[in-house]
């Protein structure tokens, strides 16, 4: 059953980010890798999972000036390098999704993408 998504907040370095307006982009992935030999039973490829890649998680919101320690601290972050802690916690259970991130891009008062590395 489909749930709303109101209330889930993106916290970076343990301080959650205010007036965020959507969180995008959880695309968790696997490389497949081709284990196909002569010997397979059928005509068909086989293949199993290898290496997971996080993919990319991109964030928007309303620029807050007073929000010091969330989005001015995302963006010194951004200038300095840093790679961060990064969680995003969903409002119906107590599920939470998180890792390091480095911040990969930034479009002023519009969009912040991470990676995880």
């Amino acid at each position: 059953m489909a749930k709303h998504a109101f209330g889930t907040t993106f916290t970076w370095d343990e301080v959650v980010v205010a007036e965020l307006t959507a969180i995008n982009g959880i695309e968790l992935t696997a490389a497949m890798i081709d284990v196909t030999t002569h010997q397979s039973s059928n005509t068909y490829t086989e293949t199993i999972p290898g290496m997971l890649t996080a993919g990319d998680v991109t964030i928007e919101g309303l620029f807050d000036y007073t929000d010091t320690t969330g989005q001015h601290a995302m963006i010194t972050d951004f200038h300095a390098r840093s790679l961060k802690a990064a969680i995003i916690t969903f409002p119906i259970s107590t599920k939470r999704l998180g890792s390091t991130f480095w911040i990969e891009d930034f479009t002023q008062y519009e969009t912040l993408t991470y990676t995880k590395r």
